[in-house]
């Protein structure tokens, strides 16, 4: 039996240090997850090592992280074959229920009473007739066998309800609170629809640690419609909501109304999930939220191996981890956005879709 990590509000973590000389703060969440990843990465549970990951920040605006990560392009899973954003959960390939125990780090719960829980606490996940104990459900944190960066772990909501890759209200709250469980600057949390290079269809999330400021965490927005922001400055079209003067719930529920509708349309979309300024401020701002980027675009349904990067979620937000040697150290920031300028959603497309989404949210 594994552990379950207990938490609640009063764990979370409102602003993280701004990006400095200094050492990045570790919360009772962190320290856990990178504990556990390390053993299960000592104890040789992942496919390959990040010993040799060179790194580079491309000159520019937009200060493109780029990172040569040649084992995870071969050796990682192969995405199951989808055709549609909306394609049901199927129960006889590859899912988080079939993952060995061994990969699996810790299940997750809330209490919402400060009462029931003495602050991150972690203890048995004991279960009764084969349900959790309280509200029978179970959230796992399990490693990525095949990860992108330090810590690249999987959150993976409700996992024996076998939902398909398609957002909850619930999930998108669950995500927001890991994230406010973190005490580190450089956690980001990430989603990829089916069709948006997300590569199995059982619900979750991915999220891992990296030391460097992205681009999309102070990058500029524009009033849309209540929270919900637009994107202006960015090579994809899509939104903005920060959790700044508003709070989990409202945030979940407006995240919510714009990806359901995206589903039933049928448009790939991913969602990234990280600390930055608070939208109007300056890069080097102190003033720091929780920022939740929404990106609507093409759909991208077949082969995803050609191409020296892809472009889901951490790639939009301008962490690139690259495939191959060939091309990596003459990469330029221009490269970058004409490649994921190409799944954007075109003027004509966007404008109609931001018309629908104001009648909704």
């Amino acid at each position: 039996m594994f552990q379950l990590f207990q938490y609640h509000e009063s764990d979370f973590v409102v602003s993280t240090e701004p990006w400095d000389d200094s050492k990045p703060h570790c919360s009772k969440f962190d320290e856990e997850v990178q504990l556990r990843w390390d053993q299960a990465m000592e104890d040789g549970h992942f496919r390959y090592r990040l010993d040799n990951i060179e790194r580079r920040v491309l000159e520019g605006e937009k200060h493109y992280v780029v990172e040569l990560n040649e084992k995870r392009a071969k050796e990682r899973r192969r995405p199951q074959p989808v055709k549609s954003v909306q394609e049901p959960f199927n129960p006889n390939v590859f899912n988080f229920n079939k993952i060995k125990p061994e990969e699996i780090l810790f299940s997750i719960h809330k209490h919402e009473s400060q009462s029931d829980v003495n602050a991150c606490s972690l203890g048995k996940d004991d279960k009764v007739d084969g349900k959790v104990t309280e509200k029978g459900e179970r959230s796992l944190v399990v490693i990525n066998v095949s990860p992108l960066g330090y810590g690249h772990v999987l959150l993976v909501p409700n996992v024996e309800a076998c939902l398909p890759q398609v957002l909850t209200e619930s999930a998108i709250k669950l995500a927001l609170e890991a994230m406010l469980l973190s005490a580190h600057r450089g956690f980001r949390i990430g989603f990829n629809s089916l069709c948006a290079l997300a590569s199995v269809n059982h619900l979750h999330f991915h999220a891992y640690y990296l030391d460097e400021e992205l681009f999309i965490e102070y990058c500029k927005v524009a009033t849309f419609s209540g929270i919900c922001y637009e994107l202006k400055t960015t090579p994809v079209r899509g939104f903005a909501v920060q959790l700044y003067g508003s709070n989990v719930s409202r945030v979940a529920r407006v995240l919510h109304s714009v990806s359901s509708y995206f589903t039933r349309e049928n448009i790939a979309h991913n969602m990234f999930i990280s600390r930055g300024t608070r939208f109007g401020e300056g890069r080097g701002s102190k003033e720091r939220t929780v920022r939740v980027i929404v990106w609507p675009r093409t759909s991208q349904c077949g082969d995803t191996t050609g191409g020296l990067f892809n472009a889901a979620a951490v790639e939009l937000a301008g962490h690139l981890p690259i495939k191959e040697s060939e091309g990596f150290q003459e990469l330029v920031e221009a490269d970058v956005e004409k490649s994921l300028s190409e799944i954007s959603l075109s003027h004509e497309e966007f404008l109609t879709l931001k018309q629908n989404l104001k009648e909704i949210i």
